[in-house]
């Protein structure tokens, strides 16, 4: 397979700092290698804000801007765009690059990422980085990124997720997102848990973009930021789920999000993250 890397080295609009780190370090550790290896053809490419100053939500949009026409550009080129980002909002770049609007999306995180404006008491903008991608909020700076159509809600899948805040919680509910928490992951097994939502959605999209925030995976035995919530997913429970989403639809991008490597001391997280995506563009 021909895959495009591409790598968006900032965590709230700031460049290689926190988050904004991960994504050079997965090259800095042989991601390109691996993949190469495993019989792709590789190609990286990075990008960066044009302006010379620009607040953090003007950053965020600014950069999905970029992305979009880079995503687009590896689509078109047919190769498969993996996106390395500081931030999870990078999927609405990456979702709208892709262009299809009968998309489907599988979402891993360890949060909700559905705050707005009015609901969130953090005020970190990549809490809302799921409400973006479903119209929820931000809708004329969304409008702005070409070819971005919000997902219907009936039409994502948030996987592993564990700490809300409440009102977010509440829309969560009152959505048509199909939540298969990390409580119910861990009452059951991820089988059983995802299962029902994959089937469910089938019927309706042949394609998905696949979102991983690496902070779904449990930090305690791979931490990936100081966000990571515990009683996360393991890797082998995330390696079997994009398994699972593999053998129902056709993965058209992917988007691995919000790794710190100064809070991954040995490397775990880092290593799992480069198996997921071999998964993704193969079985191994």
């Amino acid at each position: 397979m021909r895959v495009q890397v591409i790598l968006v080295p900032y965590d709230s609009g700031q460049k290689n700092v926190r988050m904004g780190r991960g994504p050079e370090s997965f090259i800095q550790h042989g991601l390109s290698e691996v993949l190469r290896q495993d019989g792709h053809v590789v190609e990286v490419e990075q990008i960066d804000l044009r302006s010379s100053f620009s607040a953090e939500i003007g950053s965020a949009f600014e950069l999905n801007r970029i992305l979009s026409s880079r995503v687009r550009a590896a689509v078109d080129d047919k190769r498969f765009p993996i996106v390395l980002a500081g931030n999870c909002n990078c999927s609405v770049g990456t979702l709208a690059g892709v262009g299809h609007k009968e998309m489907g999306l599988v979402w891993f995180d360890g949060h909700g990422d559905f705050n707005t404006p009015e609901t969130t008491v953090s005020g970190f903008l990549d809490g809302m980085a799921l409400a973006i991608a479903t119209g929820r909020c931000w809708r004329n700076l969304s409008a702005g990124i070409p070819d971005f159509h919000p997902v219907a809600e009936r039409d994502v899948i948030l996987v592993g997720s564990r700490d809300f805040d409440q009102e977010e919680k509440n829309m969560l509910d009152g959505s048509g997102i199909a939540l298969v928490s990390g409580t119910y992951i861990r009452h059951t097994n991820i089988v059983e848990a995802l299962k029902p939502a994959l089937v469910a959605l089938e019927p309706r999209v042949k394609q998905v973009h696949v979102h991983i925030d690496l902070d779904a995976l449990d930090p305690g035995q791979t931490p990936a930021n100081h966000l990571a919530p515990p009683d996360g997913l393991f890797p082998g429970e995330m390696e079997l789920a994009i398994r699972m989403i593999r053998g129902r639809f056709q993965i058209s991008s992917a988007c691995i999000a919000a790794y710190d490597p100064e809070c991954d001391p040995h490397a775990s997280t880092l290593e799992a993250g480069i198996k997921l995506m071999r998964i993704i563009l193969r079985e191994i």
